[in-house]
């Protein structure tokens, strides 16, 4: 199965909001966003994506960090290193956004205490540094309006669609999907990318074992009822 990444209407519009934010002019207004979902919508991946084909940064999570590791974790990212104390990393931090703005994405920043993200909306603010906050649905719970009223753009990731399900089998296997079969594995993985991938994986075992180069209705349902979800 080949790796690809499907372009859908979600990476579409969060491509447009990045560009705004990375734009110099939009260092004259708000420069925060924030993407929402549920879990497996694609957040993670767009935002590991549009890092790699740009020069945004993408900030994995990591629970247990404290305010230092986040800004020593941010410092790494835009200059390859962790500079030891807090000072330091916002001295670096100011040093290569004068030098190119560059947008820096957050992930599960709904995980972070209210005290980190007000410390990221206080470099924003000082830097016009844009930052997209990557969140489970239901937005930040620690949001206030200090940084409520600097937010931007917000984009809710819709689940996966039956046209970004038929891009993925047609991309990462070269199969094209009868409407019926497209149907039984888009119910079958919920909207989520994770058990789709999952199964697009079994499909191709699937086909190669049976030595056809399509997949059947009944394969798709023997995935879904017997495979991954």
């Amino acid at each position: 199965m080949k790796e690809i990444y499907v372009t859908t209407a979600n990476s579409n519009r969060c491509t447009e909001i990045c560009h705004e934010l990375a734009d110099p002019a939009a260092a004259l207004g708000p420069t925060l966003a924030v993407f929402s979902g549920d879990a497996g919508r694609g957040k993670t991946e767009f935002a590991k994506q549009h890092a790699s084909r740009t020069d945004a940064v993408y900030v994995p999570p990591l629970k247990c960090r404290t305010p230092t590791m986040l800004l020593r974790d941010i410092c790494f990212e835009l200059i390859a290193e962790r500079p030891y104390t807090s000072q330091a990393c916002i001295d670096e931090i100011e040093r290569a956004t004068q030098q190119r703005r560059r947008l820096v994405f957050v992930d599960e920043a709904d995980l972070l205490p209210a005290s980190q993200v007000e410390m990221l909306r206080n470099l924003n603010d000082r830097y016009a540094w844009p930052v997209v906050f990557i969140v489970e649905k239901g937005g930040l719970r620690a949001r206030s309006k200090r940084v409520n009223s600097r937010v931007r753009a917000t984009h809710e990731f819709s689940e996966l669609a039956q046209a970004d399900l038929y891009q993925l089998y047609s991309k990462a296997l070269g199969v094209d999907l009868a409407a019926d079969v497209l149907q039984v594995l888009l119910d079958g993985c919920g909207g989520d990318w994770r058990p789709a991938k999952l199964h697009a994986q079994d499909a191709e075992q699937a086909m190669r074992a049976s030595g056809v180069d399509a997949v059947t209705l009944e394969m798709a349902e023997a995935i879904v009822n017997n495979g991954h979800r």
